[in-house]
C-alpha cells in the first residue's frame, strides 16, 4: 500500500501538477486542507481513493475537520492541525491519537515538513505543496510494508 499526503496545495496548479508526477502510482491520496477544492484538480490526473479533510482557508467546505480511516490496516488519523495548535506543540494532537489508538498522526497548517514517531506512533506533516515555508514544496509518501510503516517526505 503506497499513500500520497499532501498539504497546504492552495491553489497552486504549477506545484500541484508536479505533485502529480510523484504520487500517480499511489493507492491512496490523502488532502489535508488549505484549498481542499484543489482535489477536484487532482482527480482528473489521478484515479484512486481520496480522503479530504478541511483547514483554516476552506471557508464554506463541507469536508470534515478531521478524519479517522483504516488504511493499509493501520488506523489513521488526518486533521488540518489548527484547532490543535500545532504550530506551538504537537501535544494536543498527539494526545488526541493516543486517546483513539491510531497508527499514524498526519496534520498540515505549518507548512513545514515533519515525520517522528512517539510512542510508536508515526506523526507527520507532509510540509506544503503549494508554498513552502522552509525549504523546497514537499509531500509525504507512506508505503505500508508486512505491516511495517516506511514515511518519507518527497521534494517536488
Amino acid at each position: 500500500m503506497k499513500i500520497a499526503v499532501l498539504s497546504d496545495t492552495h491553489g497552486n496548479r504549477t506545484m500541484m501538477k508536479c505533485a502529480v508526477e510523484k504520487i500517480l502510482h499511489c493507492d491512496v491520496v490523502i488532502h489535508l486542507g488549505d484549498n481542499d477544492r484543489d482535489v477536484e484538480y487532482l482527480k482528473k490526473y489521478i484515479n484512486v481513493p481520496f480522503y479530504v479533510v478541511k483547514g483554516n482557508c476552506d471557508f464554506g467546505s463541507k469536508e470534515p475537520s478531521e478524519l479517522f480511516q483504516h488504511i493499509g490496516g493501520k488506523k489513521v488519523l488526518m486533521t488540518h492541525g489548527h484547532k490543535y495548535n500545532v504550530k506551538y506543540s504537537l501535544m494536543s494532537l498527539m494526545y488526541r491519537g493516543l486517546e483513539n489508538e491510531v497508527d499514524i498522526i498526519l496534520f498540515g497548517h505549518t507548512h513545514v515538513p515533519v515525520k517522528v514517531y512517539n510512542q510508536n506512533v508515526l506523526i507527520m506533516n507532509p510540509g506544503s505543496v503549494g508554498n513552502p515555508r522552509m525549504g523546497p514544496a514537499t509531500i509525504g509518501i507512506i508505503e505500508i510494508i508486512d505491516d511495517v510503516i516506511y514515511p518519507s517526505i518527497v521534494e517536488i
